[in-house]
């Protein structure tokens, strides 16, 4: 009776040789809350699954009792949605080798969808190619048929990919919303004036704010800065969900560049006369009301541009005098 178990392997109930489990033939079905993971192992003795979101792991699956020989395995893991995981196979042999298998990761899926209408696989900006630097036009949510507007970004502004964002903003609406105020006294005044002469009570106000008809002026301790063209509300805004990219994030300054025509410098009311092309300037304000004129402006004449260095991000216009 030995000799025939001998003979059939029946008569020995473990071969342990103290060599180490070997686990093969991995792989994984996952839903957005849980993966089973299915392996072959070697050897007998236990078998389990090691995982986390980091390398240390940190949580084990019940460990699986194995007989001697090729054993499949199969172990199910409840997970968190949108996670990114790391796991690896734990074996110990009856003698108490221990081994570990090769780590493993996966993402659990689940992740939320943001909708959007720009084509997420063609940003205008793109961070992955040197950090979206070069030359950008409104092409998505340009509202503007009147100045051709560009930015110049630096690689490595943002870290975003995101695209140039440029709406066209109608004085006397801006004006209305604004809820003109005359004669406060807080330093930047809303005040109206006629015939392109400030009243008595706004004389020698510094960065007063006129509304001159259907057009804004920027009166500074020296001169007064009137309105050309439109005025452009401008943001750079994330490719993917459309936030605004705030000035404050933006590690750099860009070249805002907005264009003007022959016809913008003629004055109103005044056709023979026009503004002094050399002395245009970028004027700019965060929210429609406080406007400042950028000292870094600079005019090219050859076309018909004023370009400033500025962080995006607010509203812009030409102004001259």
């Amino acid at each position: 009776a030995a000799s025939y178990k001998s003979e059939s392997d029946t008569f020995i109930s473990s071969y342990d040789t103290g060599q180490a489990a070997d686990s093969t033939n991995l792989s994984e079905n996952k839903t957005n809350t849980t993966t089973t993971i299915e392996w072959t192992t070697t050897h007998g003795g236990t078998t389990q699954i090691e995982y986390g979101t980091t390398t240390d792991y940190g949580s084990t699956t019940d460990a699986i009792s194995i007989s001697e020989g090729t054993n499949n395995n199969s172990t199910t893991i409840t997970l968190s949605t949108c996670t990114e995981y790391h796991y690896r196979i734990k074996n110990i042999t009856h003698s108490a080798v221990t081994s570990y298998g090769a780590d493993k990761t996966f993402n659990s899926g689940g992740c939320p969808v943001v909708s959007s209408s720009v084509d997420s696989n063609t940003p205008q900006i793109a961070q992955s190619s040197g950090g979206g630097g070069g030359v950008f036009s409104p092409a998505i949510e340009d509202t503007n048929a009147h100045q051709t507007i560009r930015t110049i970004i630096e690689p490595n502004t943002f870290d975003f990919d995101g695209y140039l964002s440029a709406n066209a903003v109608n004085t006397t609406s801006l004006l209305q919303s604004l809820s003109l105020k005359l004669g406060s006294n807080n330093g930047n005044v809303l005040g109206v004036v006629s015939n392109n002469h400030t009243s008595p009570r706004l004389r020698g106000a510094s960065n007063t704010i006129l509304a001159g008809g259907s057009i804004l002026g920027i009166k500074t301790n020296k001169n007064i800065y009137w309105q050309i063209g439109r005025i452009e509300e401008l943001w750079y805004k994330d490719h993917y969900n459309k936030a605004r990219i705030l000035p404050s994030i933006q590690r750099k300054p860009s070249i805002v560049a907005l264009s003007y025509t022959e016809s913008d410098l003629i004055i109103a009311g005044n056709p023979k006369k026009k503004f002094n092309e050399k002395l245009l300037q970028l004027a700019f304000s965060s929210d429609g009301k406080y406007w400042t004129i950028l000292p870094t402006s600079v005019v090219d004449v050859v076309n018909n541009t004023v370009a400033a260095l500025h962080k995006v991000g607010g509203y812009y216009m030409v102004v001259g005098r």
